[in-house]
This record gives C-alpha cells, structure tokens and sequence, in this order.
C-alpha cells in the first residue's frame, strides 16, 4: 500500500453514522485533500440545517459540497435514489433522494445506476448506467453487467 500510493496518510478514512459538516472541514484543513468522497451525502448533519425541510437540507448539503469543490478539489458523493426508482432500468435526476431540482443543480455530473424488478435469472447482474448530466464528458446510457467478485462493471 505504502509503496503504491506514497505513505499510509495518503487516504483519510472518517467512518461513522452521522458525520458533521464541521468534521469534514475540520479535516480538510488537518489533511488538505486532492479528492473528497462522501458515501451518501443525506446522512451529513449540519447545525445550520436546523429549521429546514428535507428537500432545502439535502439542497444546502449539496451547496455545501460544491462549495467544498470550488475550494479544495473535486468532490465525488453518493446519494440514494427515491422510492419511484426502484426496479427501474434509467433513472432520472428527478429520482434522486430529498430533491428534485437542488442537488442537481449543484453537480457539474450525475451517473445513476438502476436495476430492473423483471431480469431474469440468468441477467441478476445486469445494471444500467446513465449519466443524465455532465458537463465534462459524454451523456449517455449503458447496459453493463457487474462482476459481484470484483464489484466492477464490464459491458453487458
């Protein structure tokens, strides 16, 4: 690991249920990051989200994400899609968990991954990539399959 990528401080993991936005900006200044990835960016807790209904705090999350961005570098965050998006193939932006247009509108790239209810057997690992927004690359929708031993994606 050392050898790979230059020392065990390389990668700071924080784990834990519920992690403060202040946490985070505690150990950007601590770690100066060159990536930030949160694992489901809904279960961040803010005190300034306090008198604020689900969909303006997931929002004020993504602000606050963006934010991060512009100062520091790029950040990478997952988010649940909503109930409607269950057992579909392409899922919309729309879909996402606690938003319809907030977060959304804070990302420079959205990638979903569905999974349709009415696969078979045989094509249990089949999953659709679609990227409803970017604005870097490519927009696009993709049938892959995933490798559950390798947890990677190869072309379905």
């Amino acid at each position: 690991y050392q050898a790979v990528v230059g020392g065990e401080d390389r990668i700071i993991i924080k784990d834990s249920a519920s992690v403060d936005v202040t946490e985070v900006e505690k150990l950007i200044k601590e770690y100066p990051p060159a990536l930030i990835i949160i694992d489901q960016l809904s279960k961040l807790v803010s005190t300034k989200s306090g008198k604020l209904n689900e969909a303006q705090r997931i929002q004020a999350l993504g602000e606050q994400a963006r934010q991060w961005a512009k100062d520091h570098c790029t950040v990478i965050f997952t988010i649940w899609a909503d109930g409607s998006a269950e057992g579909e193939k392409w899922i919309e932006m729309n879909q996402l968990y606690g938003s319809k247009t907030g977060v959304q509108g804070e990302c420079d790239a959205i990638i979903t991954i569905g999974r349709s209810n009415e696969e078979t057997v045989a094509d249990r690992n089949k999953r659709y990539i679609y990227i409803p927004k970017n604005k870097v690359l490519i927009n696009g929708k993709f049938d892959v399959a995933i490798e559950p031993v390798k947890a990677r994606f190869k072309n379905g």
